[in-house]
């Protein structure tokens, strides 16, 4: 469940631009970038995303300015046009939880996620080695049901409860 987006598992950052350079490297917890802000004489403006064949068709190799789009590509993030001096870019995505490496150690998937992943473990257990698909069946019930309240509570904690109508 790793590439799953849940509340948990999203995060910010930053990168600092230089003048001249073009790519930056991700961070590296990054797994999809969401939004991307970057300050200009005190405004924050959101930089349009690209694909890097896009931004990459358009440059010149002459433009340096304030950047205005954004490509993610080959674990880095590419600007256009090129910075003409150092700006912040502000980041959210969705992020990679640490892998434990202590027996004492835990994280968001061994505590808000703990019903998820022992019923999940369960289940293959069951269903691959064990060969019972009783007890698969029953821990695969028990996985959606993990799976629906954190789907459910990732809503409540992203959401503003109110719709918004676009006509």
């Amino acid at each position: 469940y790793s590439s799953r987006r849940f509340w948990f598992n999203e995060g910010t950052g930053a990168i600092t631009t230089s003048s001249s350079a073009a790519a930056y490297a991700i961070p590296t917890d990054m797994i999809e970038m969401d939004t991307a802000v970057v300050t200009v004489g005190g405004r924050k403006l959101n930089l349009v995303r690209k694909t890097h064949k896009e931004i990459e068709e358009g440059d010149t190799g002459q433009t340096f300015a304030d950047p205005y789009y954004i490509a993610h590509f080959a674990e880095q993030l590419r600007l256009y046009p090129v910075p003409d001096k150092t700006y912040t870019v502000s980041l959210t995505y969705q992020k990679y939880i640490p892998t434990l490496s202590a027996t004492g150690d835990s994280n968001a998937w061994t505590t808000v996620a703990l019903s998820l992943i022992k019923s999940c473990a369960e289940k293959n257990l069951y269903g691959t080695y064990l060969h019972d698909p009783d007890k698969a069946q029953i821990a695969a019930a028990a996985e959606k049901l993990a799976l629906d309240a954190l789907d459910e509570r990732t809503v409540r904690a992203t959401s503003t409860g109110k719709f918004k109508g676009y006509w």
